[in-house]
């Protein structure tokens, strides 16, 4: 289990804004710590992505290695990134771009609906 922290969004956090905006949480893992090509870690840097949230701390390790996971956590908290970013990883480092996308990949997104 990762460390984390709560960032509040100023200033609609504080009431003072229109529209509150939910709380970030993040751990204490940065993106630069994973094995990620350097064309991936400056698409993360420019979007202002630097630390990582839980699900993507406890999640990353393993699918940038190989594995097969399933993680639960609130809508927003990046779940989806985490996959991406691995398969991205892939492509990036794919020797043959000719091949690129005709193995197989599944990604399962589950939503309930509201109400």
């Amino acid at each position: 289990m990762t460390n984390t922290q709560v960032l509040k969004n100023s200033p609609e956090s504080s009431g003072q804004g229109s529209a509150a905006k939910p709380e970030r949480v993040l751990s204490d893992i940065e993106f630069n710590q994973f094995d990620l090509p350097e064309s991936i870690m400056a698409g993360l840097r420019d979007a202002g992505f630097t630390q990582c949230t839980p699900i993507q701390a406890d999640t990353l390790p393993l699918v940038l290695a190989g594995r097969d996971v399933a993680g639960q956590a609130r809508t927003g908290t990046g779940k989806t990134a985490a996959f991406l970013l691995a398969i991205f990883k892939s492509l990036v480092n794919d020797r043959n771009p000719e091949q690129a996308g005709r193995d197989p990949c599944r990604l399962s997104e589950t939503a309930r609906p509201a109400g």
